[in-house]
């Protein structure tokens, strides 16, 4: 996950959930003045799961400030005092399904995301959105169904590996991974860095052995999610150890990140927001005074060079006038090609312009 641009993928959702035992009594649903949805649920202690409709759900420590909406108070109706039976991944969707003893609420975070909650039987008695689509309606009374999904990477065969990179049209693998196969971009790369595939290289100029090393690698992504943990690289986080990343700080859960990173309030944003303009204007005022210091020594290298010039010219005064008149005397007989013959004769004429009119004289040190 891009921690600059929040969202969960379809993996790390999948730790997400493996790390959820929210097997508890319902205590209360929130919603904040940012417009995300908490459940508080009674489970060793009180645990509370914040929601940000497509974009992410995780565990956190912080209570909102609240600010209820009807829908939260709906969700509060049918929700307060159940208790949670299961909770679960729908396939490779980024769909999480929460079964209570009462309703079942769906939170999608895909899209513009939702929040569906339904009986026992799938129909649906409210929602955050509703949706009219070629492949499912959503709204109330209608029964809830899930968008259909090209990929269930989850499901993956060999040979469905195998058809699908060999029938691609992407111009690369990691195109091809990330968007046919629905693992999205950071995986992708961890997926071709894993198998020491060319990401660059046409899906359907894979080898065999390139095909299966990909399948192998998906596998093992899915696997340690199972058992997932908290990683930190630059601008990213993740629930498993990624080799195309540098790692910078490892913590117990994924939660326990998604939670470091994310929970922060308007005032800290805000804070953050105008540190960060703080630190970009004092660095271009350093720039600029660096700037402002080597013109300086420019100036004073010109000073002293422009002095000694001085204390020279000052101690030559009669030399220099001599040869300037010697000159002029030259230029009236033989014009200006006299005076070059003449001032080229001397030994300490270094460099004659004649177009410019200008003679540069060695000076004694």
């Amino acid at each position: 996950m891009n921690i600059q641009k929040p969202e969960l993928a379809s993996l790390e959702l999948s730790a997400v959930v493996n790390e959820l035992h929210l097997n508890g009594k319902i205590d209360q649903v929130y919603q904040s003045e940012d417009y995300d949805f908490f459940i508080q649920v009674h489970v060793k202690g009180k645990q509370m799961l914040r929601i940000r409709p497509g974009k992410f759900l995780y565990l956190t420590k912080h209570k909102p400030l609240m600010a209820p909406t009807i829908l939260c108070m709906q969700l509060r109706k049918y929700l307060n005092g159940s208790v949670i039976d299961a909770i679960e991944q729908l396939g490779a969707q980024r769909i999480v399904k929460i079964k209570t003893s009462g309703a079942i609420l769906y939170i999608e975070l895909f899209s513009h995301g939702n929040v569906v909650l339904c009986d026992a039987g799938n129909k649906i008695l409210c929602l955050l959105h509703t949706l009219t689509t070629s492949s499912r309606e959503l709204k109330k009374g209608a029964q809830y169904k899930a968008p259909p999904l090209e990929t269930d990477f989850f499901a993956l065969e060999q040979h469905s590996v195998d058809d699908k990179l060999k029938s691609s049209k992407k111009e690369s693998a990691v195109k091809c991974l990330a968007t046919e196969f629905g693992l999205g971009g950071l995986y992708a790369e961890e997926i071709c860095a894993r198998a020491n595939i060319d990401k660059k290289k046409a899906p359907n100029e894979l080898s065999a052995q390139e095909r299966k090393e990909i399948f192998q690698k998906i596998h093992t992504l899915i696997k340690e999610t199972k058992a997932p943990k908290g990683y930190v690289y630059q601008d990213i986080i993740a629930p498993i150890l990624l080799k195309s990343q540098n790692l910078l700080k490892e913590v117990p859960t994924f939660n326990d990140v998604l939670d470091a990173h994310l929970s922060k309030t308007k005032a800290q944003i805000e804070s953050e927001k105008k540190e960060v303009l703080y630190k970009q204007k004092a660095n271009s005022l350093q720039h600029i005074l660096g700037q402002q210091h080597e013109k300086l020594k420019e100036l004073e290298s010109d000073v002293d060079q422009s002095t000694r010039k001085g204390d020279w010219l000052y101690e030559h005064y009669r030399e220099v006038k001599s040869l300037l008149e010697k000159c002029a005397d030259i230029q009236k007989d033989d014009g200006w090609k006299g005076v070059e013959s003449f001032l080229k004769s001397l030994k300490k004429i270094k460099h004659i312009d004649m177009k410019e009119k200008k003679v540069v004289v060695e000076a004694e040190k």
